[in-house]
C-alpha cells in the first residue's frame, strides 16, 4: 500500500526551515558570530636576562578564549589566536628572552587584562590595545608582586586596516614590558627575589679584639681575666663577693652574589669591665678562677648558638626574625646554665663542683672547636 505525502505538511516544514535560516542570518548579522585569527610574528627584539627567567605564564582573565573584537556596522567579529593567549605569549617570550638560565630566578607572568579593539565607522578605524601584565616571584611559599605593567595604546587609521597592525601592537607591548622589567632588574641587583639559595657564614672580626683598651673584652683562649678587668663600682650591699658581666653582641649582614643570598653572622661573646666588680677584700685566685669560668661559659654557649645557626633552615624573607627568635631561646638556656653553675658550686666555694664544671666546660669547648671564630 503506498502512502501519499501531504503537501501541506511538506510546505510547513520547508517554511520552518527557511524561517530558521533567516533567523540565523539575522543573529549572525546582529550579534556577529564571525571570528578572525591572529598570528604573532617572531620577535625582532632580544634580551638576555642575567637574574631571572619567565618560568610560567598564567591567564587570570575570566574569558580566556577571546582576545578582542572588530566592531563594524553592528557586526562583531571576535579576535582569537590559533592557540591560547598564554601559549602564544610563551612562544613569543621564549624566543625574545635568551641566555644562561642555570642561575636565574623563576618568575611568573600573570595576564590580568588583554583586549584588542578595532571599531570601524565607515572607512575609519579606531584601533586600541588595553592590557596589563604582573610579574611575581614565589618565595618562602608566598607570591610577591615585583612589577606591574599596565599598557594602553590607541591609533586611528582610514581605509583598509593596515596589515598586521593588531599583531604589531601586541609585540610592541611585550617588548616594552620586558625591556622595562629588565632595566629594573639590572638597576636593583640586590633583590632577595632574584635569589635561589641562602648561605649562612659564621665568622669573626676584630671588634673588641683590642683587650688592652676599651671597656669590652672579646673572649679568647689566650686571654685570662685579671682583677684589673673588674672596674665596676663595688656593690657593697651585695651578698656576693664579685660579679662578671658577660654579654653577646649579634650582627647579621646580608649580601648577594649571583643567585645566592649570603648571611654573615657576627656573634661576640664579651666581658664588660665597667659592669663587673669585686669586693676589695675578696681578691682571691679561687674566686677569679670561678669568675673566669663565667666568661668561658659565655664562649661555650656562643659556640652552641653558632652550631644551631649552622644547622637551621632559614627563610629568605624572615631570616632576621628567625635568627632573633633562636637567639632569645638560646639566651634563656645560657642564663639558666650560668645560674645552675653558681648554685651547684655555691659561687665557687664547693671546690669539687667547681672542678667538675671546669672540666666539663673545657671538654665541650674542645668538642665545639669548629664553632670558635678566633
Amino acid at each position: 500500500m503506498k502512502t501519499r505525502k501531504d503537501p501541506t505538511i511538506s510546505f510547513h516544514i520547508r517554511y520552518k526551515i527557511a524561517a530558521i535560516s533567516i533567523l540565523l542570518q539575522v543573529i549572525i548579522t546582529t550579534h556577529g558570530f564571525g571570528q578572525e585569527y591572529l598570528k604573532l610574528p617572531a620577535p625582532t627584539w632580544k634580551i638576555e636576562p642575567v637574574r631571572y627567567r619567565i618560568a610560567t605564564i598564567t591567564d587570570d582573565r575570566s574569558n580566556k578564549s577571546i582576545v578582542g573584537c572588530v566592531s563594524a556596522s553592528g557586526k562583531r567579529t571576535d579576535l582569537k589566536f590559533e592557540s591560547s593567549l598564554q601559549e602564544v605569549l610563551w612562544e613569543h617570550l621564549s624566543i625574545g628572552l635568551s641566555g644562561d638560565t642555570s642561575h636565574t630566578a623563576p618568575l611568573h607572568l600573570h595576564i590580568v587584562k588583554f583586549n584588542l579593539q578595532d571599531q570601524v565607522n565607515g572607512s575609519k578605524h579606531k584601533i586600541s590595545l588595553d592590557q596589563q601584565y604582573n610579574i611575581y616571584r614565589s618565595l618562602d611559599g608566598k607570591e610577591q608582586k615585583l612589577f606591574e605593567f599596565p599598557y594602553r595604546v590607541s591609533l586611528d587609521a582610514s581605509g583598509n586596516r593596515p596589515p598586521g597592525i593588531l599583531e604589531k601592537l601586541v609585540t610592541q607591548s611585550l617588548e616594552a614590558l620586558m625591556k622595562q622589567f629588565n632595566d629594573w632588574a639590572d638597576e636593583n641587583p640586590g633583590q632577595v627575589y632574584f635569589m635561589n639559595h641562602l648561605q649562612i657564614h659564621l665568622t669573626g672580626d676584630d671588634t673588641f679584639a683590642n683587650r688592652s683598651q676599651g671597656d669590652t673584652i672579646l673572649w679568647s683562649k689566650d686571654y685570662r681575666l685579671s682583677w684589673k678587668d673588674f672596674k665596676g663600682k663595688d656593690a657593697s650591699n651585695s651578698p656576693f663577693s664579685a660579679q662578671s658581666n658577660c654579654i653577646y653582641t649579634l650582627k647579621t649582614i646580608p649580601s648577594f652574589s649571583n643567585d645566592t643570598m649570603h648571611i654573615t653572622i657576627l656573634l661576640h661573646p664579651c666581658f664588660t669591665r665597667g659592669a663587673s666588680w669585686v669586693h676589695l677584700d675578696a681578691l682571691q685566685d679561687s674566686l677569679l678562677m670561678h669568675e673566669q669560668l663565667h666568661f668561658d661559659l659565655c664562649e661555650l654557649f656562643g659556640r652552641k648558638f653558632r652550631e644551631k645557626l649552622d644547622r637551621a633552615n632559614f627563610s629568605f624573607l624572615e631570616y632576621g626574625g628567625e635568627i632573633n627568635e633562636l637567639f632569645n631561646q638560646h639566651w634563656t638556656e645560657y642564663r639558666n646554665s650560668q645560674n645552675q653553675y653558681d648554685e651547684e658550686t655555691q659561687h665557687g666555694i664547693i671546690r669539687d663542683q667547681q672542678n667538675a664544671w671546669m672540666e666539663q666546660v673545657r671538654k665541650e669547648l674542645n668538642e665545639l672547636a669548629r664553632y670558635g671564630v678566633e
